[in-house]
């Protein structure tokens, strides 16, 4: 199973396990595998079914960007 497969799997078996903490917020795998999923639907819109490679270039905090719909 890859890392995406085992997000997946814990996003639905126990979504309000703590995936991250950081200071004091938490992200829990329910909201990492919306996150994520937001994310790769982004990438397709974007760039369709081009499967060269793509950098996500991130920190330490839960929230990357404005694409999640969550505060």
């Amino acid at each position: 199973m890859n890392l995406l497969e085992r997000i997946d799997h814990r996003a639905k078996a126990a979504p309000n396990s703590t995936a991250h903490i950081s200071s004091d917020r938490k992200l829990t795998f329910g909201q990492l595998g919306t996150r994520s999923n937001t994310l790769a639907t982004h990438i397709l819109e974007q760039y369709g079914n081009d499967r060269a490679p793509v950098a996500v270039i991130g920190h330490r905090e839960p929230k990357l960007s404005s694409l999640s719909s969550e505060p």
